[in-house]
């Protein structure tokens, strides 16, 4: 399977989880966040195997490590898995968390945003840690799971960045960037597993050269 159609599959699995945070508290259900993190552990393998998993608090905030050469000026990527209800299925065209293809595109509740975007990421990652790469510098992903509501996680993702990232500096206090020097790359709504992986090569060079991976189409309501 390509790396194109592993991404496909994957957001495919992921839009079919309805990942829906619905009150103020933004807590998602336990259920079908364990399910999504199944289905993205099964899809990108490598990353869940590699890279360190931190639970940055209750309410649902993810965050993995990917370590570099260096622990100067990391860089956060930040997506969300959350999506919003869907009030009136009648008005749909076809089934809200079906992810049924359609000449090329995925069509579903979240592909945009923002699942695709975080599956972009995580394909890109996926195919960087196969071919042996290195960052330069260290990646944090951080993926929240009430952004919809406006909740926190995050904040609190960003919070525990800080302090793993602190407890982890080998260096003397003060040798690495604080958290607001951080630079932070936002999982924009449509964001293609090309465009991460630009992203990735662009800030972090390598001598081994990754591989493209193709884009992909999505849409949603």
């Amino acid at each position: 399977m390509t790396g194109n159609q592993t991404a496909t599959a994957a957001l495919r699995a992921a839009v079919r989880v309805a990942t829906i945070s619905e009150d103020a508290t933004g807590r998602m259900p336990v259920a079908a966040l364990t399910e999504l993190m199944r289905v993205l552990k099964h899809h990108f393998p490598i990353f869940h195997e590699r890279l360190e998993h931190h639970q940055a608090s209750e309410s649902g905030g993810i965050v993995f490590h990917w370590p570099g050469h260096s622990g100067e000026s990391p860089v956060v990527l930040m997506g969300h898995l959350a999506v919003v209800p869907v009030d009136d299925k009648d008005t749909w065209d076809f089934e809200p968390f079906g992810a049924e293809l359609d000449a090329g595109r995925i069509l579903g509740r979240g592909t945009l945003d923002d699942k695709g975007a975080v599956v972009g990421i995580l394909a890109a990652a996926e195919e960087l840690l196969a071919q042996g790469f290195t960052p330069t510098r260290d990646i944090w992903f951080s993926f929240g799971t009430n952004e919809e509501v406006s909740g926190d996680a995050i904040a609190n993702s960003v919070y525990a960045i800080a302090l793993a990232d602190t407890a982890s500096q080998t260096a003397p206090a003060g040798a690495h960037a604080p958290l607001a020097d951080y630079l932070t790359v936002w999982a924009l709504c449509g964001l293609s597993a090309l465009a991460a992986a630009l992203i990735l090569v662009a800030l972090h060079q390598s001598d081994r050269k990754p591989a493209t991976t193709d884009t992909m189409s999505t849409t949603t309501s």
